[in-house]
Protein backbone atom coordinates (compact mmCIF):
# COMPACT_ATOMS: atom_id res chain seq x y z
CA UNK A 1 0.00 0.00 0.00
CA UNK A 2 3.00 2.46 1.12
CA UNK A 3 4.71 1.65 -1.98
CA UNK A 4 0.91 2.14 -4.52
CA UNK A 5 0.61 6.07 -2.32
CA UNK A 6 4.56 6.54 -3.15
CA UNK A 7 3.55 6.23 -6.98
CA UNK A 8 0.66 7.95 -7.07
CA UNK A 9 2.40 10.98 -5.35
CA UNK A 10 5.18 11.06 -7.51
CA UNK A 11 2.98 10.40 -10.47
CA UNK A 12 0.99 13.73 -9.76
CA UNK A 13 3.83 15.58 -8.35
CA UNK A 14 5.26 14.66 -12.23
CA UNK A 15 2.38 15.81 -13.64
CA UNK A 16 2.05 19.52 -11.86
CA UNK A 17 5.45 20.32 -12.93
CA UNK A 18 4.46 19.35 -16.63
CA UNK A 19 1.55 21.14 -16.28
CA UNK A 20 2.85 24.56 -15.13
CA UNK A 21 6.25 23.91 -17.03
CA UNK A 22 8.29 24.15 -14.06
CA UNK A 23 11.62 22.09 -12.98
CA UNK A 24 12.66 22.26 -9.39
CA UNK A 25 16.24 21.41 -7.88
CA UNK A 26 17.85 18.63 -6.45
CA UNK A 27 21.20 18.24 -4.54
CA UNK A 28 23.05 15.56 -4.21
CA UNK A 29 25.69 15.29 -1.79
CA UNK A 30 26.95 11.53 -1.62
CA UNK A 31 30.08 11.73 -3.40
CA UNK A 32 30.31 15.74 -3.62
CA UNK A 33 27.63 18.31 -3.01
CA UNK A 34 26.18 18.99 -6.05
CA UNK A 35 22.44 20.25 -7.91
CA UNK A 36 20.66 19.39 -11.05
CA UNK A 37 16.85 20.78 -12.32
CA UNK A 38 14.53 17.76 -13.01
CA UNK A 39 11.05 17.87 -14.40
CA UNK A 40 10.21 14.66 -14.71
CA UNK A 41 10.78 10.90 -13.06
CA UNK A 42 13.60 10.59 -15.80
CA UNK A 43 15.58 13.19 -14.82
CA UNK A 44 15.01 12.29 -10.95
CA UNK A 45 15.96 8.98 -11.25
CA UNK A 46 19.51 9.97 -13.41
CA UNK A 47 20.29 12.73 -10.47
CA UNK A 48 18.87 11.31 -7.09
CA UNK A 49 19.36 7.53 -8.05
CA UNK A 50 22.17 8.24 -9.81
CA UNK A 51 20.94 6.07 -12.87
CA UNK A 52 21.41 2.96 -11.32
CA UNK A 53 25.02 3.53 -11.21
CA UNK A 54 26.17 4.52 -8.18
CA UNK A 55 28.57 2.25 -8.17
CA UNK A 56 30.38 2.79 -10.97
CA UNK A 57 30.38 6.41 -10.38
CA UNK A 58 32.25 6.35 -7.60
CA UNK A 59 34.47 3.65 -8.98
CA UNK A 60 35.39 6.41 -11.90
CA UNK A 61 36.09 9.14 -9.18
CA UNK A 62 38.30 7.12 -6.87
CA UNK A 63 40.30 6.57 -10.46
CA UNK A 64 40.73 10.17 -11.15
CA UNK A 65 43.43 12.40 -10.84
CA UNK A 66 43.60 16.11 -10.25
CA UNK A 67 45.66 16.95 -12.90
CA UNK A 68 43.12 14.66 -15.39
CA UNK A 69 41.48 16.10 -18.60
CA UNK A 70 37.89 13.39 -19.25
CA UNK A 71 35.99 13.37 -22.12
CA UNK A 72 32.67 12.62 -21.21
CA UNK A 73 31.04 10.76 -24.67
CA UNK A 74 27.30 10.94 -23.51
CA UNK A 75 27.45 12.86 -20.95
CA UNK A 76 23.42 13.38 -20.64
CA UNK A 77 22.59 15.55 -18.07
CA UNK A 78 25.38 16.07 -16.39
CA UNK A 79 26.20 13.19 -13.74
CA UNK A 80 29.80 12.29 -14.59
CA UNK A 81 30.74 15.52 -16.15
CA UNK A 82 29.81 17.63 -12.90
CA UNK A 83 30.78 15.25 -10.48
CA UNK A 84 34.51 14.59 -13.01
CA UNK A 85 34.91 18.44 -12.28
CA UNK A 86 35.17 18.04 -8.83
CA UNK A 87 38.43 15.86 -9.05
CA UNK A 88 39.90 16.64 -12.19
CA UNK A 89 41.16 19.83 -13.58
CA UNK A 90 38.85 20.25 -16.76
CA UNK A 91 35.97 18.18 -18.57
CA UNK A 92 34.93 17.90 -21.88
CA UNK A 93 30.95 16.87 -22.66
CA UNK A 94 29.81 15.55 -25.95
CA UNK A 95 26.15 15.44 -25.76
CA UNK A 96 24.16 14.99 -29.04
CA UNK A 97 20.47 14.99 -28.05
CA UNK A 98 19.54 19.26 -28.72
CA UNK A 99 17.00 18.86 -25.46
CA UNK A 100 19.08 16.83 -23.44
CA UNK A 101 22.37 19.03 -24.42
CA UNK A 102 20.25 22.19 -23.12
CA UNK A 103 19.82 20.07 -19.71
CA UNK A 104 23.54 19.70 -19.25
CA UNK A 105 24.27 23.46 -19.64
CA UNK A 106 21.61 24.36 -17.19
CA UNK A 107 23.17 21.67 -14.79
CA UNK A 108 26.87 23.31 -15.79
CA UNK A 109 25.50 26.64 -14.78
CA UNK A 110 23.86 25.57 -11.56
CA UNK A 111 26.77 24.08 -10.54
CA UNK A 112 29.00 26.98 -11.49
CA UNK A 113 31.24 24.81 -13.81
CA UNK A 114 31.31 26.83 -16.81
CA UNK A 115 34.71 27.74 -16.36
CA UNK A 116 36.38 23.34 -15.67
CA UNK A 117 33.40 21.95 -18.19
CA UNK A 118 33.15 22.88 -22.09
CA UNK A 119 29.89 21.46 -23.18
CA UNK A 120 29.77 20.50 -27.31
CA UNK A 121 26.46 19.68 -28.59
CA UNK A 122 27.99 16.59 -30.96
CA UNK A 123 28.02 12.73 -30.72
CA UNK A 124 31.64 10.43 -31.18
CA UNK A 125 31.37 7.76 -34.12
CA UNK A 126 33.92 6.38 -36.79
CA UNK A 127 32.75 8.86 -39.04
CA UNK A 128 31.84 12.80 -39.55
CA UNK A 129 28.39 14.17 -40.46
CA UNK A 130 25.28 14.05 -39.24
CA UNK A 131 22.63 11.00 -38.27
CA UNK A 132 19.56 10.28 -37.12
CA UNK A 133 19.45 8.78 -33.77
CA UNK A 134 16.34 7.27 -31.85
CA UNK A 135 15.48 9.59 -28.84
CA UNK A 136 12.34 10.82 -26.83
CA UNK A 137 14.24 13.45 -25.61
CA UNK A 138 14.75 14.22 -21.91
CA UNK A 139 11.89 12.15 -20.13
CA UNK A 140 12.35 8.91 -22.17
CA UNK A 141 15.41 6.21 -22.25
CA UNK A 142 18.36 7.40 -23.31
CA UNK A 143 19.13 7.92 -26.93
CA UNK A 144 20.44 5.39 -29.12
CA UNK A 145 21.27 4.85 -33.07
CA UNK A 146 19.69 1.23 -31.91
CA UNK A 147 16.32 1.04 -32.62
CA UNK A 148 14.89 -1.37 -30.29
CA UNK A 149 11.35 0.23 -30.39
CA UNK A 150 11.75 2.08 -26.68
CA UNK A 151 11.46 5.25 -28.79
CA UNK A 152 8.51 7.28 -30.12
CA UNK A 153 10.47 9.52 -32.50
CA UNK A 154 13.92 10.52 -33.65
CA UNK A 155 16.54 13.39 -33.40
CA UNK A 156 19.16 14.44 -35.95
CA UNK A 157 22.29 15.43 -34.07
CA UNK A 158 25.86 16.07 -35.57
CA UNK A 159 28.75 13.09 -35.15
CA UNK A 160 32.84 13.52 -35.29
CA UNK A 161 35.61 10.86 -34.73
CA UNK A 162 38.11 11.83 -31.91
CA UNK A 163 40.86 11.33 -33.90
CA UNK A 164 39.47 14.56 -36.25
CA UNK A 165 39.03 16.35 -33.07
CA UNK A 166 42.38 15.49 -31.60
CA UNK A 167 44.04 16.57 -35.04
CA UNK A 168 42.05 19.94 -35.08
CA UNK A 169 43.71 20.47 -31.63
CA UNK A 170 40.70 23.04 -30.81
CA UNK A 171 39.96 21.27 -27.63
CA UNK A 172 42.24 20.08 -24.72
CA UNK A 173 43.48 15.96 -24.97
CA UNK A 174 41.93 13.71 -23.01
CA UNK A 175 43.94 11.64 -20.27
CA UNK A 176 40.58 9.90 -19.37
CA UNK A 177 37.71 8.67 -21.28
CA UNK A 178 34.30 8.49 -20.29
CA UNK A 179 32.07 6.30 -22.77
CA UNK A 180 28.60 6.06 -22.32
CA UNK A 181 26.44 6.06 -26.06
CA UNK A 182 23.89 3.03 -26.13
CA UNK A 183 25.37 0.65 -28.64
CA UNK A 184 27.55 2.89 -30.44
CA UNK A 185 30.89 2.84 -28.14
CA UNK A 186 32.69 0.40 -31.02
CA UNK A 187 31.74 3.28 -33.80
CA UNK A 188 33.41 5.68 -31.15
CA UNK A 189 36.69 3.90 -30.37
CA UNK A 190 37.57 2.66 -34.16
CA UNK A 191 37.18 6.19 -34.86
CA UNK A 192 40.03 7.50 -32.48
CA UNK A 193 42.00 4.28 -33.38
CA UNK A 194 44.82 6.50 -34.57
CA UNK A 195 44.87 8.36 -31.23
CA UNK A 196 44.04 5.38 -28.48
CA UNK A 197 47.42 3.25 -30.25
CA UNK A 198 49.36 5.92 -29.73
CA UNK A 199 52.21 6.70 -27.12
CA UNK A 200 49.40 9.77 -25.78
CA UNK A 201 46.60 7.75 -25.53
CA UNK A 202 44.43 8.25 -22.95
CA UNK A 203 45.85 6.37 -19.16
CA UNK A 204 42.03 5.19 -18.38
CA UNK A 205 39.00 4.61 -20.29
CA UNK A 206 35.37 3.81 -18.60
CA UNK A 207 33.06 2.01 -21.24
CA UNK A 208 29.56 1.06 -21.05
CA UNK A 209 29.35 -1.89 -23.47
CA UNK A 210 25.66 -2.61 -24.38
CA UNK A 211 25.61 -6.09 -25.73
CA UNK A 212 21.85 -6.46 -27.17
CA UNK A 213 22.66 -2.80 -29.03
CA UNK A 214 25.94 -4.18 -30.87
CA UNK A 215 23.91 -6.80 -32.08
CA UNK A 216 22.25 -4.30 -34.54
CA UNK A 217 25.98 -4.16 -36.00
CA UNK A 218 26.91 -7.86 -35.91
CA UNK A 219 29.17 -6.75 -33.28
CA UNK A 220 29.40 -8.29 -29.53
CA UNK A 221 31.07 -7.35 -26.16
CA UNK A 222 33.90 -9.51 -27.00
CA UNK A 223 34.68 -7.15 -30.52
CA UNK A 224 34.46 -4.51 -27.83
CA UNK A 225 37.46 -5.95 -25.76
CA UNK A 226 39.61 -7.31 -28.35
CA UNK A 227 39.68 -3.71 -29.88
CA UNK A 228 41.07 -2.09 -27.16
CA UNK A 229 43.37 -4.92 -25.90
CA UNK A 230 44.52 -4.16 -29.99
CA UNK A 231 45.23 -0.26 -29.04
CA UNK A 232 47.47 -1.56 -26.10
CA UNK A 233 44.84 -1.46 -23.22
CA UNK A 234 44.49 -4.05 -20.12
CA UNK A 235 41.16 -4.64 -18.81
CA UNK A 236 41.22 -3.63 -15.51
CA UNK A 237 37.48 -4.61 -14.31
CA UNK A 238 34.18 -5.68 -15.47
CA UNK A 239 31.03 -4.49 -13.84
CA UNK A 240 27.55 -6.22 -14.63
CA UNK A 241 24.48 -3.90 -14.71
CA UNK A 242 21.10 -5.64 -16.18
CA UNK A 243 21.66 -6.34 -19.66
CA UNK A 244 24.90 -3.95 -19.55
CA UNK A 245 28.52 -3.77 -18.43
CA UNK A 246 30.37 -1.00 -17.23
CA UNK A 247 34.64 -1.72 -18.22
CA UNK A 248 37.97 0.04 -16.84
CA UNK A 249 40.45 -0.19 -19.11
CA UNK A 250 44.41 1.24 -18.50
CA UNK A 251 46.85 1.95 -20.73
Amino acid sequence: MEKLYTHIRNAFFIMVMRLFKFRIEVTTQIFFKNKFYCNSNIELFRTLKYGDEESALGAFLFLLKEDDTVWDIGASVGLFSIYSSDVASKVISFEPEPKIFSRLLENIDLNNKSDKIKALNIGLSDNSGKVDINSDGIDGFSPSIVSLDRHSSKASIEIRTIDELIAQNKITHPTVLKIDIEGAELKAIIGGSTFLSSANKPRLIFLEVHPEFLKSDQKTATDVIKQLEAFGYTILSTQTRDDQFHLIAVG
